[in-house]
Parts: structure tokens; sequence; C-alpha cells
């Protein structure tokens, strides 16, 4: 069957799942067959015919069954649901509605005891914990797409919780902003990246590789962006890049600058221990890895100390997305000097001057 063919037969709304994200739905709903139990009506049924025995034990009561799936089902749409990615909520509720539509069921209401049970129970295999839905999983007729549907769940959960962090970021840079404005300033670079709410992981980056290795504020706030949890491994790698190509060991050496050796003997420390996980930003291979071997070997004859290891893998590159813009913080005062912009943070299907969700628009 052609995908046009295959949407065309299917109900409006799951037709939009399957065009959505959610084309597992299409092959769970199609496998649903008519069951005809000995000497009872015909009905549909995602279950096995033979279920193990105390398999629905523990199970709520049908009235709470019903209304859980109600509410699941009513999920609300809300204003940025039009632009910003789907919440796995609303995702759940739709795949819900996708069955009662193959069911010619308007809602939980209209459902019997028998159907209110199997609808509960692939609610519970889309949000339970991995292990109980694989278990809950093996109930059904065809346990690899109900795992399926589970599966696309949790791509558009990942996908919102990315889009979250990112506008999270946005929100808090936002507040810094008005704060700005009503004269109430942080005052320093470091202070201004602590005052933010939330983490920017792509402020960090631009800090770490524009900031001034020589002035004590932005090398102060350099340092801070690198111990940050949120910190990204290309961002790191740009720092070892940059210690290499601007000779900060050996300027350190010079100034017996000991507080610069240890932090730079420290981040390489923590990287070559894997402590950093997180790597979204892409980051061109670069050469610098042999100056930077040579400069450790140099602290290491000048001080004393241990040589620490070179930064495993730390020239060679990342794949991943590109940095996103930074240019409206002053690194010199640590002030914003716009207003930030959503599409500086985030990708959104339309513009973001589009409707009510609009961000403040920057000063030209």
């Amino acid at each position: 069957m052609s995908p046009a063919l295959a949407v065309s037969v299917l109900p409006a709304s799951v037709a939009g799942l399957a065009l959505g994200g959610l084309g597992a739905l299409y092959a769970l709903v199609t496998s649903i067959r008519v069951s005809r139990a000995r000497g009872g009506p015909s009905r549909r049924t995602l279950l096995r015919r033979k279920l193990p025995r105390h398999a629905l034990d523990g199970l709520p009561t049908v009235e709470q069954m019903r209304a859980e799936l109600t509410l699941a089902v009513t999920e609300p749409v809300l204003p940025e649901d039009a632009v910003f990615p789907t919440r796995p909520e609303r995702a759940v509720g739709q795949a819900l509605s996708g069955v009662l539509a193959r069911c010619a069921k308007p809602d939980p209401e209209a459902l019997d005891e028998v159907s209110v049970r199997e609808l509960y129970l692939f609610r519970q295999v889309l949000t339970a914990e991995p292990g109980e839905a694989g278990r809950l999983a093996q109930l059904f007729r065809r346990p690899e797409l109900v795992l399926d549907v589970r599966q696309e769940i949790e791509a558009i959960a990942a996908t919102r919780e990315v889009f979250d962090r990112k506008h999270d970021a946005y929100l808090a840079t936002q507040a810094l902003w008005q704060q700005q404005m009503r004269g109430a300033e942080p005052g320093s670079l470091p202070a201004a990246l602590r005052a933010l709410s939330a983490p920017d992981p792509d402020l960090w980056h631009y800090v770490v590789g524009q900031g001034d290795l020589t002035d004590p504020d932005q090398r102060a706030a350099i340092t801070w962006c690198l111990q940050e949890e949120s910190c990204d491994r290309a961002t790191v790698a740009l720092y070892f890049y940059r210690v290499a190509r601007d000779g900060v060991l050996d300027r350190a050496l010079r100034q017996r600058d000991m507080e610069t050796i240890r932090l730079v003997e420290a981040v390489i420390r923590r990287w070559n221990d894997r402590c950093r996980r997180r790597q979204e930003i892409a980051l061109p291979a670069a050469r610098g890895e042999a100056a930077l071997s040579e400069a450790l070997t140099r602290v290491a004859e000048a001080t004393g100390r241990k040589r620490v290891a070179d930064p495993h893998g730390a020239f060679l590159g990342f794949d991943g997305r590109p940095a996103r813009p930074r240019e409206f913080w002053n690194l010199t005062t640590g002030r914003l000097t716009a207003a930030p912009r959503l599409t500086d943070f985030v990708d959104l299907p339309v513009p973001a001057e589009a409707g009510p969700l609009a961000a403040p628009r920057r000063d030209d």
C-alpha cells in the first residue's frame, strides 16, 4: 500500500499521527482484529486471547482507569503547541485517540470494561518504566508494534526535552535583559553568568572561544564555564585549542602563573576521566595537539610537577549542530547589548514573530 493510500484509509486523527512521527501507530491500529467470544458479541481487541494467570491483577478500578484515559485523550491544546515540538503527554493522548478511532469509539466513556482495561494497558506501555513496559507489552497480540509506538513517543519526549532546555536558557537570558533594563546589573561577566537561572551551553562556548584569556574578569568567566556540568565537550576542546594556539602555558611559566597552569591541568584531567558526557556542538578538527603536548612537557620540566597526560582526542573534531550565536553579549562589560531572540536559542517551524509567543525584537 502506498503511503498516500495508507493515510487515506486512516481516521483523520491517526493520519495526522502517522505523518507527524508516530508511524508505528498506523501498523498497530491496522493490526486490531475483530474477535468473537463464544456465545458473545464480536469486538476489536489489542490483547492476546489467552493471557497469563494474574496478568491483570493490581489494575485500578474500571472507573479510575476510564477517568485517567479520559484525561489523557483530552490533554489540552496549549498556545505553544502550534509552534513548539510535540509534548509527550499530547502524543500519548493522540495515540490513544488513534486506537479509539480504529475501534469506532468517540471517547473512553463509550468503551466496555474489557476495552477500558486494554486501552489502559496500552497507555501503561507508553508511559511506564522500560522494564515494566516490556513486561506489559507481552500481553498484546503485537508486542513489537506496541513497543514501536513507545519508542516513537520516547523520541518525541527526547526532542521536547532538548527544546525545553534551550527554551529555558532563552527565558533566563530574557529575564536578565529585563533586569538590566531596570538598572539592576550583575556588574561583571562572571556575575552575569552566575545570575542566569538556567544553563546556556552555547553561551559557555562563546565565552570560552571569544573571551580574553589575559583579562581577569573574562578569564574567571572562562574558568567558570569550563567547570559547569552543562559545558559541552566541544567547548572544552575549543579551550585546549586556544591554550595551544595562544601559548597560554608558556606565558604562564614566564609569569609564574601557577593558577593558570593548575587550571589547564585540572581541565585535562577531567577530560581524560570523561567527566564531560554532553556533546551537541560541532567543532572541526584542528592542529595544536603537538604544540600542547610540548608545552605540557615544558611545564613539567620547569616546575618539577608530574606531567599531565595529553587530552585524548581533543583535536579530532566533533560532529553536531553549529553553536548558536551569542554576539549580543559584551564580554568586556558582562552586559547584554540587545534583547535575546527566541530563534537564537531554538529552531521553530514558523517565524517566532507569527504569534503571541513572539520574542522581543532586537533593536538594530
